[in-house]
């Protein structure tokens, strides 16, 4: 089979439209001479400057297009393509079988989606909690948090409390239900430790199910199916499951990125799959380095996720040296909620703190930055995080803050207030008191 050279023309004689080869399938893909890009580029050139012209399709490698029995592109005039009027897209559309054309001044049912009655009548109960104030039922959470900041551990914690087993942090919860852990991380003895500890004196009433290193990943259709039909097995039963995905990148696969929209857009499909049948959805995930003295939270990766995520649970540590932490909940459409837990070596459940963390510089800038929402904080709202110090030790310490770049301040006098400063480098993090 070979190739005719491209024919332009004018706009009064039109060109050939048929001037490069079309491959049907199965036939041999045809050798020399084919036009390159280069002439397939100085053909549009032409074209346009005798009236305008139009690809239908633009392969970026024609050769590489015609090799895989894809059709070269076509090049016509635009005065030449028939555009179709709207009478006869409406034709076309009920002669495929999917009925006449909507009148929708009748209030014609909608093929997709609800009138604003009919959505809203499907649950006039308001508000349903996983977990009061903090998880709304059928939502996605980001469970955000470094490496032994406690993450994990609140998480497991968690999702053994909504199956009716040890309570979390004294808050309420909502009506007890299957609990689903799927993991690639740690080994089988860590997260069996973990369980049997957490369990010893409080079992769950509900089914709890483990997905430990199964080869679970969000980008394989036949095991996420497999996920997908056990939330869908309890959700029939009226009882969807609270999930636990631990964590993003584990459950990701080998060649994910992060910060691609399209990976994400892979995971996050896979994850709405689970909230559409109602289950809750926790998934743990790291923190962007640069969240580093920047207020609220800031998650790793394509901003997708953040859009998609109906909440967050950041999971901070600022005395490496003591078993306790910080929780910042941030659901949206919500108040923001800072609870402050320490870690059980016998049971290895969170539970709330009593005592007051140590005072250091270090202490107060973690403090600023979890508790920052956009306006600056004063010195009592702050100080009232630290029962138990001296005023003036605390201002000492907020002195060392800002000098050291922790902590910014502003204003002077009563107006005098504090936010989270930008990431301090590596000479200042050095200083950084114990």
């Amino acid at each position: 089979m070979s190739a005719e050279p491209v024919i332009l023309g004018t706009p009064e004689e039109p060109p050939d439209l048929f001037a490069l080869p079309i491959i049907e399938p199965g036939d041999a893909a045809p050798r020399d001479p084919l036009p390159s890009a280069f002439d397939i580029a100085a053909a549009r050139r032409d074209l346009e400057r005798a009236g305008g012209a139009q690809w239908e399709s633009e392969p970026a490698e024609p050769r590489d297009a015609l090799a895989f029995d894809l059709a070269a592109a076509r090049i016509r005039l635009r005065d030449q393509l028939e555009r179709p009027t709207l009478a006869e897209m409406l034709e076309a559309f009920a002669s495929t079988g999917h009925g006449p054309a909507l009148d929708l001044a009748a209030g014609a049912a909608l093929p997709v989606g609800k009138y604003l009655p009919d959505f809203l009548a499907e649950s006039a109960a308001g508000v349903r909690w996983a977990v009061r104030n903090l998880i709304v039922d059928g939502s996605l959470v980001a469970v955000l948090g470094r490496p032994e900041s406690f993450k994990s551990m609140g998480l497991l914690h968690l999702g053994l409390a909504l199956a009716g087993g040890p309570g979390w942090l004294g808050f309420e919860l909502g009506d007890p239900r299957p609990f689903l852990y799927a993991s690639n991380e740690k080994t089988g003895s860590t997260v069996r430790e973990r369980l049997r500890r957490m369990t010893a004196q409080d079992a769950p009433t509900e089914p709890v199910v483990v997905m430990h290193r199964a080869g679970v990943t969000f980008a394989d259709p036949r095991r996420w199916d497999a996920v997908v039909g056990i939330v869908a097995a309890y959700a029939a039963g009226g009882r969807p499951p609270f999930v636990a995905l631990d964590t993003l990148a584990s459950l990701s696969g080998p060649g994910f990125n992060e910060n691609d929209g399209r990976d994400m857009g892979t995971a996050l499909a896979a994850i709405r799959r689970l909230t559409d049948l109602g289950a809750t959805v926790a998934l743990a995930h790291h923190p962007a380095k640069h969240a580093e003295g920047s207020g609220g939270i800031v998650m790793r990766g394509h901003s997708s996720l953040h859009g998609e995520v109906d909440g967050s649970l950041q999971f901070t540590r600022p005395e490496r040296d003591a078993e306790s932490g910080l929780i910042r909940g941030e659901p949206k459409d919500a108040d923001l909620v800072l609870v402050r837990f320490t870690w059980s070596h016998e049971t290895f459940q969170l539970e709330p703190a009593e005592t007051a963390f140590i005072l250091t510089a270090r202490t107060l800038a973690e403090v600023v930055a979890l508790m920052y929402a956009g306006e600056p904080l004063s010195a009592d709202r702050l100080r009232a995080e630290f029962p138990g110090h001296g005023r003036s030790v605390f201002a000492e310490r907020l002195t060392e803050a800002v000098e050291l770049g922790l902590v910014t301040r502003s204003g002077r006098g009563r107006a005098t207030a504090y936010r989270p400063a930008d990431a301090p480098d590596d000479s200042v993090l050095e200083r950084w008191p114990r």
